[in-house]
């Protein structure tokens, strides 16, 4: 069988090479121009059922690499055999290197393994066999009963169908209407329930001795103001509880106000938390100096 399979390859082969049809780098056959067309075939045309086939030739796909990779990493002295054979030089090629050449040329059914389970001759038209018809002896239809659904309690009353009551929703159309306004309903339920306006979200923060905190604008916090919600003070806004670890490296990092006698040192720029008509400075060499080395610099 692979005999059949290696002349019939090697046969579509020649008939493209002689029609004119072949990829230039397939008519030089050069080691390099062979490896070239690996990777176009690879990228323009690649299916899972040739996976054995590269696999076989240029190895197993890893994580860090690919087929592509596998190809442009292959000796050029690999495909030496494969342009051998194309030009004739060898008479008992590798499964591997004729699988290869099925997968460059297009040829189906590829790989052998697949070639032996479907045995079709090129340019041969299927063959169609005839089947004698069946007859099938005639049976009298008989009408499927509808189930009604009777309350005897109350005599008179029109029954109801069982099925008439489903009936709409056998409608596929409507089905997937009421589906549609189901899901849409769920999500402005969501949309409503986490909008600012229902009071149960964080949408605004108070300042919490020496950070800001994110609350509900509806609650009250002493005598803290509650303001809006600003994600970049909440992250970066802090006081700095410890002054006696500044250094002369945390000038241009710290801010600073004198308050009622007291000097207090933040992390960053913006209204001062505890009056919000003050702003802190940049903590200079001076006060560096004077409010924490109390030394000259």
């Amino acid at each position: 069988m692979f005999e059949e399979y290696k002349n019939e390859v090697i046969e579509a082969h020649n008939r493209k090479s002689a029609a004119g049809v072949l990829s230039s780098h397939l008519v030089q056959a050069s080691p390099a121009e062979l490896r070239k067309e690996c990777l176009k075939v690879y990228r323009e045309r690649y299916s899972q059922k040739d996976e054995r086939i590269l696999r076989a030739f240029f190895g197993p796909e890893t994580e860090e690499n690919n087929f592509a990779k596998l190809i442009g990493k292959t000796e050029l002295d690999k495909f030496k055999p494969l342009g051998n054979m194309m030009r004739g030089k060898i008479q008992e090629p590798r499964l591997s290197s004729i699988d290869l050449l099925a997968w460059l040329i297009d040829f189906n059914p590829r790989p052998h393994a697949l070639w032996i389970n479907n045995a079709v001759v090129l340019n041969e038209e299927p063959v169609v066999l005839k089947e004698e018809p069946v007859v099938l002896k005639e049976e009298a239809i008989v009408p499927e009963k509808e189930t009604v659904v009777i309350n005897p309690a109350l005599p008179g009353e029109i029954p109801v169908s069982k099925v008439g009551r489903w009936a709409k929703f056998k409608n596929k159309e409507t089905l997937i209407s009421y589906m549609i306004l189901l899901v849409l309903g769920i999500g402005v339920f969501m949309a409503w329930r986490d909008s600012p306006l229902i009071g149960d979200s964080k949408q605004c923060m108070y300042w919490n001795v020496d950070h800001y905190e994110p609350v509900s604008c509806s609650e009250k916090k002493d005598d803290a103001d509650v303001i809006a919600l600003d994600e970049d003070r909440i992250a970066h806004f802090k006081k700095i509880t410890q002054p006696d670890t500044l250094t002369v490296n945390s000038l241009g990092k710290v801010w600073y106000i004198t308050n009622r006698g007291e000097t207090e040192f933040f992390t960053a720029p913006g209204e001062y938390p505890v009056d919000r008509n003050k702003r802190v400075l940049p903590m200079s060499k001076g006060i560096l100096q004077k409010y924490v080395l109390y030394k000259d610099l």
